[in-house]
């Protein structure tokens, strides 16, 4: 996994756009407009099965540069990445609604595999003090959401 100082430094020479994939969509080609114009395209694999999961993960590694992301919301999605990912280039990874062991965020830190954390509340950032960063999700978002805004929780 890469430090702060690291991903930080990956940041500032993106744009300051990260975007998703719409959920259950395979057509990876709004990631590709993105990164092309310097932000960071995203797969979402939220409503995709795990064979599609791979298919969409294996597309990505042959069609994307090194500046794209995966958000996995299963265990057995982050497996997925872990098996398929080498250590050439800092992956970004967001964690949905589950936890991970110390195994897991070992292999996950030999792969240079950047670590976000998805959260709806201030209490949950803290039980994952491993992200990088956070992925706030505020009372107007879609799918599992806080009880507060995500201006709130951000001032939090």
């Amino acid at each position: 996994m890469c430090s702060k100082i690291d991903f930080e430094t990956y940041c500032k020479n993106r744009k300051p756009i990260f975007a998703y994939n719409p959920q259950g969509v395979s057509n990876i080609s709004l990631l590709k407009s993105v990164i092309d114009a310097g932000g960071v395209g995203l797969i979402d694999l939220e409503r995709l099965s795990l064979e599609e999961s791979l298919e969409q993960l294996k597309s990505c590694y042959q069609q994307l540069a090194p500046s794209w992301g995966v958000r996995v919301t299963t265990k057995k999605q982050f497996e997925q990445v872990l098996a398929l990912h080498s250590d050439t280039f800092p992956l970004i990874v967001i964690i949905g609604d589950f936890d991970l062991t110390e195994k897991e965020l070992t292999k996950a830190q030999a792969k240079q595999l950047v670590l976000l954390a998805e959260v709806v509340s201030l209490n949950e950032a803290y039980n994952k003090k491993w992200a990088e960063a956070y992925v706030v999700k505020g009372n107007e978002a879609a799918g599992r959401v806080g009880d507060e805004t995500s201006f709130i929780l951000t001032q939090q």
